[in-house]
């Protein structure tokens, strides 16, 4: 939404999540400009970058974070990580 402000259309974000045999999947989309166009936010744009090296950080290959563009032409974002057992 950050990077949507100067937007005058309504911002439609949908957030997913699924679970597989061996990960879990967590996808936030967006309606906005996506992430070829220039944005009006100001500042480093450091967030997605820093939530990846977290993830590899905590779970190294098991946990990756994809970027690329929603079927409307906006961002879409998908975080897989690890499914682990509970401890007792």
């Amino acid at each position: 939404m950050k990077h949507n402000q100067d937007l005058r259309g309504p911002l439609e974000v949908r957030i997913r999540a699924r679970a597989g045999a061996d990960r879990w999947a967590l996808e936030v989309e967006d309606t906005g400009r996506g992430f070829g166009a220039p944005s009006p936010a100001s500042g480093p744009g450091v967030g997605l970058t820093q939530l990846g090296r977290v993830l590899t950080l905590l779970h190294g290959d098991r946990a990756r974070l994809e970027r690329g563009a929603g079927p409307e032409g906006g961002a879409c974002v998908t975080v897989w990580l690890p499914r682990m057992e509970a401890a007792s």
